[in-house]
């Protein structure tokens, strides 16, 4: 698949893809401030090692670097605020609603249902762990608002996993629109 990408046409979803592999690559802590050289070596060097294709390397929108190292999640990523935790597995068992059981059937506490995903970044601050979640949806305004409603379930599962995880309160969670006509930073 590697070596026939190239005569692919990429979809919006690979692009987005293609950019938050870029981003989860990146290392804002030895480059908190990147340059347009910074970027095409930080490329090149997910091609050389076949984390990304060329064709995919072409379609990352290195803007979104930029517009994060001057958000206010920059002391975030370069580490500031705490140690960071990227791309972290959580995997979380919940108890199934009553109102998902098949009918006469009483809940059990060993019913449960296991919600997998990953948590972009996850960064350990002295407050307790602040989830960093990148989004790459080219929506804005009043379709930006409700994009954030769709994720609240979604990164209210990650806070749950988190807290779990940590034994402490997640004081925050963002939400990082990186496309240039979305650029925003929602704060749940």
């Amino acid at each position: 698949r590697f070596l026939a990408e190239d005569a692919l046409a990429l979809s919006a979803t690979d692009r987005g893809t293609a950019t938050h592999v870029a981003i989860e690559h990146f290392d804002f802590i030895k480059n908190p401030h990147p340059t347009p050289a910074d970027l095409e070596l930080h490329l090149k060097s997910l091609v050389d090692r076949r984390i990304l294709t060329p064709r995919e390397a072409g379609a990352v929108e290195t803007s979104a670097f930029t517009f994060l190292a001057s958000s206010p999640l920059a002391p975030y990523l370069s580490g500031q605020r705490g140690p960071l935790h990227k791309e972290l597995p959580i995997y979380l068992p919940r108890a199934l609603p009553e109102s998902g059981l098949p009918p006469h059937a009483s809940p059990s506490p060993l019913d449960r249902q296991m919600i997998r995903g990953r948590i972009d970044l996850l960064v350990d601050t002295p407050q307790g762990p602040v989830i960093i979640d990148y989004k790459t949806d080219n929506v804005w305004g009043e379709r930006l608002t409700d994009r954030i409603a769709l994720y609240q379930p979604q990164v209210a599962l990650y806070r749950a996993a988190a807290e779990a995880l940590l034994g402490r309160t997640c004081p925050a969670i963002f939400l990082a629109f990186v496309h240039p006509r979305a650029r925003h930073i929602a704060e749940l």
